[in-house]
């Protein structure tokens, strides 16, 4: 996992310098080409597939360049990715994330009254913001985000889908609405693909917001109940598919948003970014959802040429 996050780590740290003369070594070397000259870089490019996923983003995060985009401006609802922009506003109102919270009694019966996906933490359970922002990315437990919801209102005084949605106009996502911190369906919550891109840019920034959604393993302990975090991207995948390295992602899925995927992965020094969303799927079986939304992915990565 160390090993990983250097990597992202490393990769990351030129995602968005545009300024590619900054020292003077490349501005002196800038000044011996000649000015008709044509300077060729190589670049990834994808032909079109038949995707099973209605909306397809794939974006090289390293060069700040659009791959391929498939009805990215269309309005959408976002499932459990919703939970990327919760960890966004989490962050930047919390300064220990050490601090421990009480997982409300009401509020887990309540997420487990709507079917919605659990971290496996436990009613009056005590749990580290840290572990609450692996509970919510990593295994997209209702509990453990609804608790970091309740939390940060309480410490600003503010409903938290306010602050998801001042948050979302200043990164300019104009096509984006929040109601919820679950990503549960409603028919006033929405985003595009367009929008997730601009969130996810500023997230990656965050180092703790890298490390969560990089991590592909984490065990904890908690009154002797021990508690994995499993990616649920990275645990249905191979570490490498066509030379492309998968570093992490976040997952979402709802009957009206389908079945969505956020992945990160990493080749030629390049880290890359796929947004497939609205996948179909037959019914809540596991095999249903992961088939397609997966066949998706393999495609884009199978067919990502760098040349």
């Amino acid at each position: 996992m160390i090993g990983c996050l250097v990597l992202f780590f490393l990769v990351f740290s030129n995602i968005f310098d545009k300024k590619l003369l900054n020292n003077e070594q490349n501005i002196q070397n800038a000044k011996r080409v000649k000015v008709n000259q044509t300077i060729k870089t190589k670049s990834f490019y994808l032909k079109n597939q038949n995707y099973h996923s209605q909306n397809v983003l794939v974006y090289d995060l390293t060069a700040d360049k659009m791959i391929y985009q498939k009805n990215t401006n269309q309005k959408i609802y976002p499932a459990s990715l919703v939970k990327i922009m919760t960890a966004v506003v989490v962050l930047e109102n919390v300064e220990d994330l050490e601090k421990k919270l009480i997982i409300n009694p009401g509020v887990y019966y309540k997420m487990k009254r709507q079917n919605m996906a659990l971290a496996g933490f436990n009613p009056n359970q005590s749990v580290s913001i840290r572990n609450l922002l692996y509970g919510a990315l990593s295994k997209s437990g209702a509990e453990a985000t609804q608790t970091l919801a309740n939390y940060v209102e309480q410490k600003t005084g503010k409903k938290f889908y306010e602050l998801m949605n001042q948050k979302a106009q200043q990164l300019k996502m104009n096509n984006t609405n929040y109601i919820n911190s679950t990503g549960g369906d409603d028919q006033n919550q929405f985003t595009t693909v367009n929008d997730l891109l601009k969130l996810i840019k500023y997230a990656i920034k965050n180092q703790d917001f890298q490390e969560i959604i990089t991590t592909k393993h984490r065990e904890i302990m908690i009154n002797q109940q021990r508690i994995i975090f499993k990616n649920t991207i990275t645990k249905n995948l191979s570490n490498q598919v066509n030379g492309f390295k998968i570093l992490g992602g976040k997952s979402g899925t709802t009957k009206k948003a389908g079945l969505c995927w956020a992945t990160f992965f990493h080749k030629n020094n390049h880290l890359l970014l796929s947004i497939t969303m609205n996948a179909p799927f037959i019914n809540w079986q596991k095999e249903s959802l992961i088939r397609t939304r997966k066949e998706d992915l393999m495609m884009i990565l199978n067919n990502l040429e760098y040349k």
